[in-house]
């Protein structure tokens, strides 16, 4: 009977080991099939994402061949074929390594120069030959008031020398025959040296002509590709710490990153930054490798936060180069509505934090100095003067307009240049007894403040401590 017992008491555990074992080898199975489900949601989610990548791509490439004045059906096997017949028909001659669109537009500006120059050297060629006909002309006149005199002096007095006279006249005659036979050549040679240089004045002209439409068709080509483009995004978020609102971006040392610098922030794929606007702003904290560089948020929002991949741009910070930038009209950067020479000198003290240069900045005495040239990238263009305004600083501000116009500067306004690089206004706000109950204050107002004494009922209150074991 005891023998039974206990092999019935072994069978039981078995039972049980067997039923545990079962029901483990179930919960493990059943994990599985849910990680394997998660996984094929995650593998869908990113085929669609891809394919989506792939027609953006598409709309970028399609975009970039009509910046290049390409229709989008054309295949790159045709692109190609233009492009070798361009440079085969325009830059020939050119090393290997000019021969790309950029450097062949750069050389031909720079030979547009040199026929502007000759044809300046043709002009004074022109003016000197003009001087040496005057003086021929002079010294011809001369010339002949002295025969003239000769003449009637001659005639006067053959009454009474004509015995004297008599043998030498045939003399004077044909003295008088030779001289007039070199007049009339004189004449002839400067009437046909006239029309030479009628001639030459006339080709010049015309050559002139045919430069200068050559020069502005060349340089509209070249501010086209000046132009910000999509494909102009300086850099990339990498990694993002939503808590302690700190970003890194693919620039650091090599790529010449100042820490202050600030980018505007678009979500990845946008394809058009004109199009869709910012979606947050960032200020670069610490560079901490070549391609490597931390920054802080400036300001972003909840609903659309910042994540890896999305591209950042400045117009004032580029590789390889130093912008140039002027300003004109008022500027106002905290938003107060009150324009002073200080706003003005903090737009410059941003821009050069940035990497910019400012061309033909305002003194202390509020005068320019230098001015803007072909390098100028932007004219940052403030509130236009009104008639309240001084006549000095109306006529800067259409001097500076027009400079741009003549020089085919960019204009930008100065809303859109901050948005752009990502600065952020300052504002005034009103700050009720600490309590983060903050309001904007309008520009131009400043927020009253009481003076009555404050009643028990508002006067912040302090959570009592405990002398040990309280959370406070």
């Amino acid at each position: 009977m005891a023998r039974e017992t206990q092999g019935l008491q072994i069978a039981m555990i078995v039972f049980v080991l067997l039923t545990i074992v079962f029901g483990v080898s179930t919960f493990i199975f059943f994990s599985q099939y849910r990680e394997a489900d998660r996984r094929a949601t995650a593998t869908d989610q990113k085929g669609k994402e891809s394919s989506d990548a792939a027609r953006e791509a598409i709309a970028r490439v399609e975009e970039l061949k009509g910046m290049m004045g390409f229709a989008p059906t054309d295949t790159n096997e045709s692109i190609r074929e233009k492009f070798n017949g361009d440079m085969d028909k325009f830059a020939k001659t050119y090393p290997k390594e000019m021969q790309f669109y950029r450097p062949a537009i750069e050389r031909l500006a720079k030979a547009l120069e040199e026929k502007d120059e000759s044809l300046t050297n043709e002009q004074a060629t022109v003016a000197q030959l003009k001087a040496q006909l005057a003086a021929q002309t002079e010294r011809m006149t001369g010339e002949m008031a002295k025969h003239d005199q000769a003449a009637k002096k001659a005639e006067q007095d053959k009454q009474g020398e004509i015995e004297k006279f008599g043998a030498d006249r045939k003399k004077l005659e044909d003295d008088l025959a030779k001289m007039d036979g070199t007049v009339k050549q004189t004449r002839k040679d400067s009437d046909a040296a006239q029309t030479d240089l009628n001639a030459k004045l006339a080709a010049a002209t015309g050559d002139a002509k045919k430069l200068g439409d050559s020069y502005q068709a060349a340089k509209e080509i070249i501010d086209k590709g000046n132009t910000e483009s999509p494909d102009k995004f300086q850099g990339e978020v990498r990694w993002v710490n939503q808590h302690q609102g700190v970003v890194w971006i693919d620039l650091g040392r090599a790529d010449a990153l100042r820490p202050q610098t600030t980018f505007s922030v678009f979500a990845a794929g946008t394809g058009d930054m004109t199009e869709i606007g910012k979606k947050a702003s960032i200020e670069v904290t610490e560079v901490l490798d070549n391609h490597l560089a931390k920054a802080r948020v400036l300001d972003d929002e909840p609903a659309n936060p910042i994540v890896p991949g999305d591209k950042i741009f400045t117009p004032v910070w580029s590789l390889g180069e130093k912008r140039h930038f002027a300003i004109a009209g008022l500027v106002d950067l905290n938003g107060d509505g009150r324009f002073d020479p200080e706003e003005l000198r903090r737009l410059c003290t941003l821009i050069e934090m940035n990497g910019g240069v400012v061309d033909a900045p305002l003194d202390a005495e509020g005068k320019r100095r230098g001015k803007m040239t072909l390098d100028t990238r932007y004219l940052i263009e403030g509130e236009k003067p009104d008639a309240a305004s001084s006549a000095a600083l109306i006529a800067d501000f259409s001097m500076m307009t027009g400079d741009a116009k003549s020089l085919r500067v960019e204009t930008i306004t100065l809303d859109k240049f901050l948005d752009r690089m990502g600065w952020r206004r300052e504002s005034q706000v009103l700050d009720f007894a600490g309590g983060g109950g903050k309001m904007p204050v309008p520009a131009g107002r400043t927020p009253a403040v009481s003076g009555a004494k404050i009643s028990e009922v508002f006067k912040p209150r302090v959570p009592p401590r405990s002398s040990g074991g309280s959370t406070f």
